[in-house]
């Protein structure tokens, strides 16, 4: 199975340049699979419980999301966006990601209403890996990136207080030390209405290259040089495994999950 994008142009990467690349990789290059990945999660240090929830449809369907700031329910609002989305795999190609996403978020809804949680949400991020194409949706601040060639590559844009400042033009720098709340979420599934941004995008993942799925808990204890040395030439187990205890080591306080995938080449 595989995802039918959007067809909102406002998905699609400012650099058109970038865009048309992805676009050519994709018709050019060989057909591809998943030859093999691996996921892993932590409580961490300070949490008195896990609140990331991670799972997988076969061998080519990832999903993550990420409970909000600790916050009653986000346990619950993160099971719930990763089993529904599970659920709903079948409806992508008929109905779309918006949709999908819509009934995702009405089931957080209805669940954080009859456990007592009347505001509850988490991030939500998938992937859907095709033969000669993917797609990735996500509302929130989970991550997806992409290794090829030892270069690191982030394919999602973080759903946040910094990222719509700089996207009205203004030095989200000078606010940084005042109690402004950069990194709160704009966007995230399990309120009234769903997210109000839902990124979209296709993309071409060429034999060779190795994804990670993560949430915050990971990078944002980790710069991107950290996060290329920890992905390159291990195993995908050894790769999300490392990737935890680093971020740990660095002083990460939150929930951590990492999903390493391994792209090849498929086979007729």
């Amino acid at each position: 199975m595989s995802i039918v994008p959007i067809d909102d142009e406002e998905t699609l990467s400012v650099d058109e340049t970038e865009t048309l690349a992805a676009i050519h990789a994709a018709v050019t290059s060989e057909a591809i699979e998943v030859v093999d990945w691996c996921g892993a999660s932590d409580i961490g240090r300070v949490r008195s419980e896990n609140q990331d929830y991670w799972g997988h449809d076969g061998d080519h369907f990832f999903v993550v999301a990420d409970g909000m700031g600790g916050q009653a329910g986000g346990r619950l609002a993160a099971e719930v966006a990763v089993e529904s989305t599970l659920a709903n795999t079948g409806k992508l190609v008929d109905d779309g990601a918006q949709s999908v996403v819509d009934r995702v978020n009405a089931e957080i809804v209805a669940a954080g209403t009859e456990a007592g949680y009347p505001l509850l949400g988490a991030t939500l991020l998938f992937v859907d890996i095709g033969r000669s194409s993917s797609v990735v949706v996500s509302a929130g601040d989970t991550r997806l990136y992409r290794l090829g060639q030892q270069k690191l590559e982030l394919l999602t844009e973080d759903h946040s207080v910094r990222n719509k400042l700089v996207a009205e033009g203004l030095d989200p720098g000078n606010l940084d030390g005042a109690n402004s709340r950069l990194d709160a979420l704009t966007s995230f599934v399990g309120r009234e209405g769903g997210p109000s941004e839902l990124w979209v995008k296709s993309f071409g993942p060429l034999p060779g290259d190795r994804l990670l799925l993560c949430t915050d808990g990971v990078y944002r204890a980790l710069d991107p040089d950290e996060l290329t040395d920890t992905l390159v030439e291990v195993s995908c187990r050894v790769a999300a495994e490392r990737l935890l205890h680093l971020a740990f080591a660095r002083g990460s306080r939150d929930n951590a999950t990492a999903v390493v995938i391994d792209i090849g080449t498929a086979h007729p």
